[in-house]
């Protein structure tokens, strides 16, 4: 292994994967306990150190970041471009669904 120890070897090492290794430093509560022990030997012997500059790169993007298609927006193309052109800070508002009534889906 040349440098130091990654996510992805100490993952390796313990036989999980980077995501548990990830809930075992972050979410220890939500790991078996055996597999904790194990990924925490694992990191002791490796040498692990999470690497703050990783931690600080943008997370993905949410499915309830995107923007929502409505009729507005189906029958208005523009407003979905305007939606999807909009700063990541800026507030996109939520409009409830439209619920179908039963008459008028065919259903008794």
């Amino acid at each position: 292994m040349d440098g130091p120890a990654r996510i992805t070897d100490v993952a390796q090492a313990a036989g999980v994967s980077a995501t548990t290794v990830s809930n075992v430093l972050n979410r220890p509560h939500k790991v078996a306990a055996g597999t904790r022990e194990i990924v925490q030997k694992v990191i002791q012997n490796l040498e692990y150190v999470p690497n703050p500059n990783a931690a600080a790169l943008p997370k993905r993007r949410q499915k309830q970041d995107l923007p929502e298609v409505t009729s507005e927006t189906e029958a208005n193309p523009s407003r979905l471009q305007t939606l999807l052109e909009a700063p990541s800070s800026s507030p996109i508002q939520k409009r409830p669904v439209p619920q179908k009534s039963p008459a008028s889906t065919g259903k008794a």
